[in-house]
């Protein structure tokens, strides 16, 4: 009888010390052990999100680490060269995060997800979406889309007056998500303001990505801004208003081609909601960022006039802007660069999806072991005034947290002449007064760009005065 307890502790102290301490290949990156074993990690990860990442960097300083997550783990690259080799590594799949993105963020059903799975199924989907974003439906939606800056810029402060904006931040909010909505959605457009809230809360919290008990438990108000998501949206596709003639093609597409894989409504309804969240989760903070960092630089204030006007015609009381000639213009869409840039922290999510070794440039490597998670964090420095190329002066081009041309996601280019439009057209008829920078807030779950952290309301006040010549002129963008 005591032979059995002493062999029952035995194997239960073993298995326990298996669980709480890993062994751990001498070739994986350095392991920093949680000061709680076995739920420190994730306890800190839930508390801080993404924040945690970039105080262990400050903390330990190494260019990668193994965090021990549970009976799992975690490689933390903070290298620019060693994450340029996970970009380029096949055996990091971003699949694994877009299963659990589509399960348990987004509602999309098991028998759905599972057919991710199947070779090359996902590629038929992100073969429509590429060409979708990029030449000339990208003009289609922005010349549709600049339609609601002219109607919000245009009626301000009109005479020479003032306008005064209460609260920057979410006046600037309200107006680039209306904008993209509309460029997506088209005349029919589902997604209204009231929705804008619903979209914060539906899957910027890690619990939704983890589902089961943790997602019931801690995101009952999230999962309640979906249902109202998925409800607007299957009133708009049940309709067909996705084959509408003022639909951006993107969207169009991505209906049209999860139709032919004989993807039920339910489910087109519920991947489709990811739509409208990821054209405004980073777009939204970079106009803010970059408007608030531009006008406390009256230089940069005059640099993007001088630009706007080599692109603007002067017709009695009309401004016509040429978005393509805007388009080109070096500073003020390295302003947009430099925002993305200095504002945005995180560079990718993936599971390792079989045992595999990233090398660096300088000929160091270190081994990746199957069924780990891989995540990189950008370690930015400071605001650099644009000096007139895609790069800021003085960035190393070897360094992920400012070579923007090496980022590798297929929205890239989304919205960035609608930025540039935005805070251009505000160049041209504004003077503002009141801008500051603030604080930044703790990056949250799945948006890579930081929110600003006010001091109190005041501080996000600003007021528009119209500027000599221009106090009656309205904008008119085309493309």
């Amino acid at each position: 009888m005591w032979l059995l307890i002493l062999a029952t502790l035995s194997l239960a102290a073993f298995l326990l010390r298996r669980v709480l301490y890993p062994t751990y290949d001498p070739r994986e990156p350095p392991v920093l052990r949680p000061k709680l074993p076995f739920f420190g990690h994730f306890w800190s990860m839930s508390r801080e999100l993404l924040a945690y990442f970039e105080r262990m960097y400050k903390t330990y300083h190494m260019p990668t680490c193994t965090l021990p997550v549970f009976t799992g783990k975690m490689y933390l690259i903070n290298s620019p060269t060693l994450m340029a080799a996970a970009h380029r590594c096949p055996d990091l799949s971003w699949n694994t995060f877009i299963e659990k993105l589509s399960l348990n963020a987004l509602g999309v059903s098991k028998k759905e997800v599972d057919k991710y799975k199947k070779p090359g199924y996902l590629q038929v989907e992100l073969n429509v979406y590429y060409p979708s974003l990029t030449g000339e439906f990208l003009w289609e939606t922005a010349t549709s889309s600049m339609k609601v800056v002219e109607d919000n810029l245009n009626g301000l402060a009109l005479g020479g007056g003032t306008h005064v904006i209460h609260h920057v931040e979410m006046w600037l909010r309200d107006i680039i998500s209306q904008v993209m909505v509309s460029g997506l959605y088209g005349e029919k457009n589902p997604m209204t303001l009231e929705l804008l809230d619903d979209m914060e809360f539906e899957k910027c919290k890690v619990s939704m990505i983890m589902g089961g008990w943790v997602q019931r438990l801690f995101t009952k108000k999230a999962l309640a801004g979906r249902a109202r998501i998925h409800a607007a949206l299957s009133k708009y596709y049940l309709a067909r208003h996705d084959e509408g003639p003022t639909v951006s093609t993107f969207i169009k597409n991505r209906a049209a081609v999860k139709r032919e894989l004989g993807v039920s409504h339910v489910d087109l309804v519920a991947g489709e909601s990811e739509a409208p969240w990821t054209s405004l989760m980073n777009t939204v903070p970079s106009l803010f960022w970059m408007f608030v960092n531009v006008w406390t630089r009256p230089d940069c204030v005059e640099r993007i006039r001088a630009e706007m006007l080599e692109t603007t015609t002067v017709e009695g009381g009309a401004a016509l802007v040429d978005l393509q000639k805007l388009y080109k213009m070096p500073f003020i869409r390295g302003c947009v660069h430099e925002a993305q840039r200095l504002y945005s922290k995180l560079c990718a999510i993936r599971r390792v999806a079989r045992d595999t070794t990233l090398r660096e440039l300088a000929g160091g490597s270190i081994s990746s072991r199957r069924d780990s998670m891989c995540s990189g964090s950008r370690q930015c420095r400071t605001w650099t005034r644009p000096s007139g190329g895609r790069t800021p002066p003085n960035s190393d081009p070897t360094d992920s947290s400012t070579s923007l041309s090496l980022h590798m996601c297929p929205g890239r280019h989304l919205a960035v002449a609608e930025l540039m439009g935005m805070v251009g057209g505000m160049a041209l008829l504004f003077d503002v007064e009141g801008v500051v920078v603030p604080g930044v807030s703790t990056l949250r779950g799945a948006c890579s760009m930081v929110r600003p952290a006010w001091k109190s309301d005041a501080e996000a006040k600003v007021t528009l005065r119209r500027r000599k010549e221009w106090e009656n002129v309205e904008l008119k963008f085309f493309a």
